[in-house]
């Protein structure tokens, strides 16, 4: 039997070794999202030392039937993450909007950072874009800190 691997790039050093200036425990929206197929957002959290809960993740939890369900329930933002590194550019329409702002309430985001993924420019317009301001360019991540 053969596994399969892959490369991974480096922990950006934001994770190693600049976390804290995320507050400490808060949740934080990280692009590319943690799923099925994408880990690096697990493994930037690892290398933070956990400072910080992450939104997302590979798991088996359940569905809204109750059936098993690989990964969280579906949501807004993510999905829109999740477009933008499969596609590129996606067009923020009202409703869309109004979804991310849901889901930046629904998890009580400290901040938003987008990392090395592809398509990594059209992800910064688009969180510039629904936040309003530019990001801080910080240890090799883009960060919107919320609060």
């Amino acid at each position: 039997m053969q596994i399969d691997t892959t490369a991974r790039l480096p922990v950006p050093a934001f994770f190693a070794e600049g976390a804290d200036a995320i507050p400490a425990g808060t949740t934080v929206v990280v692009a590319p999202p943690a799923g099925y197929g994408n880990v690096d957002a697990m493994r930037w959290q690892a290398a933070s030392g956990f400072h910080f809960r992450l939104i997302g993740g590979y798991f088996i939890g359940p569905s809204y039937d109750g059936r098993a369900l690989i990964g969280p329930l579906p949501r807004t933002l993510p999905g829109m993450l999740n477009e933008i590194r499969e596609k590129g550019a996606i067009p923020l329409t009202p409703e869309q909007r109004s979804g991310a702002l849901i889901d930046l309430e629904y998890f009580d985001a400290s901040a938003i950072v987008v990392g090395p993924m592809s398509y990594r420019a059209e992800a910064e317009a688009l969180i510039t874009e629904l936040v309003g301001r530019p990001p801080q360019s910080v240890g090799g991540v883009s960060l919107w800190l919320l609060r």
